[in-house]
């Protein structure tokens, strides 16, 4: 992942490497370590200081840090992101409160940079598999294998280059360059084409590919089909959204957004129909506590306005 000027005692092996790659067939993602996974475009530059894309997001580290070491749950998520964190706990067999975690944080980044937390953790699963501590031999580090030594000064805003193993900063990182790429080639495929380090290359080698491909299994999950979707990818199937060789022009913050809706609807759905299937003797129980509490309400408030009126009285 990542990109940097090419060193000139390397071109003519790149060019070797690169005649050889391209024979390889479109389904083949190369090798995490290979250099054309590391080597973009000598043109292509940085993308914009961190903290110039979202100050709020890097501000929030330390606070967010504090949290997921002193809270019991600092991620609550809704019923979207319990199906995401479901999906990725059993398939990449990550502790569920890690996932949910993870879930967690992708969405904050997502909202910061305006792009879909499912592309984002799609980039994760393929890149790194959710193992922060990940390194390829060729120096790519983290969550979504971000070339630390290319990109280092975004890390100094989380304390240093060591940041690129915690899981936070890197998928700020990562994300931000990302979005960097989306911006600059104008489409989600071509970002990701170039994210891999294929920007010289006909192909990606199926790397969009596969990211778009797990992207769809998050959506089933997100949908409130954590099980179908775990079933999918153990198969090496993908989810209905998936369309071969289709250009996906933008997925930013609101793909999300509408998911999210989707699976809370679906969710107060389920509530319903199981609360109006409940046995009669329970219901009623149900409605009883309801006027009480409703009484408990109104006799509440009847005190108050009768003391209230006492001391109007006492005053005059």
């Amino acid at each position: 992942m990542g990109g940097f000027a090419v060193p000139a005692m390397l071109v003519a092996s790149v060019l070797v490497f690169f005649a050889a790659g391209a024979e390889q067939p479109d389904d083949e993602v190369p090798a995490a370590d290979s250099i054309e996974m590391v080597i973009a475009s000598e043109m292509e530059p940085l993308p914009p200081s961190l903290t110039d894309e979202s100050p709020s997001v890097v501000s929030r580290w330390d606070n967010d840090r504090l949290s997921a070491d002193e809270a019991d749950d600092p991620h609550a998520l809704d019923a979207a992101g319990e199906g995401v964190a479901a999906y990725v706990s059993r398939s990449y067999r990550v502790p569920l409160e890690e996932a949910r975690q993870m879930v967690g944080w992708s969405l904050e980044v997502g909202a910061g940079l305006d792009v879909d937390p499912l592309l984002i953790l799609a980039v994760v699963g393929t890149e790194s598999s959710f193992n922060p501590k990940a390194k390829s031999k060729a120096g790519a580090e983290g969550l979504m294998q971000v070339m630390t030594k290319v990109h280092q000064e975004k890390f100094k805003a989380f304390g240093g280059r060591s940041a690129a193993f915690e899981p936070y900063p890197n998928m700020v990182v990562g994300t931000s360059i990302l979005k960097s790429l989306i911006n600059r080639t104008g489409s989600v495929t071509k970002a990701l084409k170039w994210y891999s380090g294929a920007a010289n290359h006909k192909t990606d080698y199926g790397y969009g590919a596969k990211v778009l491909q797990e992207r769809s299994r998050l959506l089933v999950a997100a949908s409130g089909d954590s099980n179908g979707a775990v079933k999918l990818l153990r198969t090496k199937q993908s989810g209905p959204s998936y369309r071969k060789n289709v250009v996906v022009a933008s997925l930013d913050y609101s793909h999300w957004a509408d998911v999210s809706v989707k699976a809370r609807d679906a969710s107060d759905d389920l509530r319903d129909e199981a609360s109006a299937s409940a046995p009669l003797a329970v219901r009623e129980s149900v409605r009883s506590d309801s006027a009480s509490e409703k009484r408990r309400v109104a006799e509440t408030k009847l005190d108050s306005a009768k003391g209230k009126k006492s001391e109007a009285v006492e005053v005059n």
